[in-house]
């Protein structure tokens, strides 16, 4: 799946008004085409992530809007806006789709650090990783 960036300029030009940056650049991820947006809030970071995924051989797409914040060790993440439509009809509904990002972008920035989920444990917490243990011997 291919969409051309371009076609949803007013998603980024409305992201971008409100103080968000691309995070990477947009592509597929996992079988979805994402295109990553962050913000530095404080000790928070923002997030707000445009998905769209195949949703049958009709061409029909699975739009998201996804939320998130991240600090330290705690994470959150809330799908915020979904919708279906023809991958031909996606540039027709780019305007639609940045007034919904603006209301994520709202969202997202009212997400506290309470909102955060502990990060699971690295394996390097739990002990693994690390050198073995030298024994003597006796």
């Amino acid at each position: 799946m291919t969409i051309e960036p371009a076609s949803l300029k007013p998603l980024l030009d409305t992201l971008e008004g409100l103080g968000y940056a691309q995070f990477s650049a947009p592509g597929d991820r996992h079988g979805s085409w994402e295109w990553p947006f962050y913000k530095k809030a404080g000790a928070l970071t923002l997030f707000v992530i445009f998905a769209a995924t195949p949703a049958g051989r009709d061409g029909t797409l699975a739009t998201e809007l996804w939320i998130g914040a991240q600090a330290d060790r705690g994470f959150v993440r809330k799908l915020v806006h979904s919708q279906e439509t023809r991958g031909e009809e996606l540039a027709g509904i780019a305007g639609d789709l940045a007034r919904h990002a603006e209301k994520a972008a709202r969202q997202a920035g009212s997400l506290r650090p309470s909102d955060l989920t502990a990060s699971p444990l690295t394996p390097r917490d739990r002990g693994m990783g690390k050198p073995p243990r030298r024994f003597a011997r006796g």
